[in-house]
């Protein structure tokens, strides 16, 4: 993932024929990789670069062009051969088949595990259960949210205090590369790393 972000970054910065095949390319292969949550990072990661960049002029109507030619392209069958390259050479099919179930949006059973983790949270919503206590209160499974295994781990309180000054540490590097000199960039690495890590 931070790799095609890192491409779509090199595309962004300059229209160079290699960043764009390699970005590509690399979208491909995370939709072959089936998960879904690396795809929403990617996507987070587009749309925050192209609205808040200043790299294209339009970016809302850039951003509706984009979505359109995805639709027109799996409208057309393209869909259908990456299912079939995906098929063939082993990779996995999840994506595909949720897509074909209408069901890509499902949360898979996280909804239980979210439940119990908050109903112990509630047990002991200011101290907490303890690093990865969530593992343990829902059989290995985590609550897929931050929030939440921040809340479990050191009590809502503390949760909240780390939780903020984590999108505090974010948003400052952020605005604090974007007043400099960027000529390489380095405000899309902070982008990157909310987007792939955050």
């Amino acid at each position: 993932l931070p790799h095609v972000c890192i491409a779509y970054a090199g595309s962004f910065m300059k229209k160079n024929p290699w960043y764009i095949g390699a970005a590509t390319l690399g979208t491909v292969i995370l939709v072959f990789l089936g998960t879904r949550g690396t795809l929403l990072c990617l996507c987070a990661f587009l749309v925050f670069t192209i609205l808040v960049s200043g790299r294209l002029k339009h970016p809302i109507f850039f951003l509706f062009i984009s979505i359109v030619v995805m639709v027109a392209l799996f409208y057309f069958g393209i869909l259908d051969f990456l299912y079939e390259v995906a098929d063939e050479h082993g990779f996995s099919l999840r994506i595909f088949n949720k897509i074909e179930e209408g069901e890509i949006a499902n949360d898979t059973g996280r909804t239980p595990i979210r439940r119990r983790i908050w109903e112990y949270i509630l047990m002991r919503p200011t101290s907490g259960w303890g690093i990865y206590s969530d593992r343990r209160v829902a059989a290995g499974h985590y609550a897929h949210n931050i929030i939440l295994e921040l809340m479990m781990h050191y009590g809502i309180p503390i949760a909240l205090i780390v939780f903020a000054l984590l999108v505090y540490l974010f948003a400052r590097a952020y605005f604090y590369l974007r007043q400099g000199n960027d000529v390489r960039g380095q405000h899309f690495l902070a982008a990157i790393l909310f987007s792939a890590c955050f």
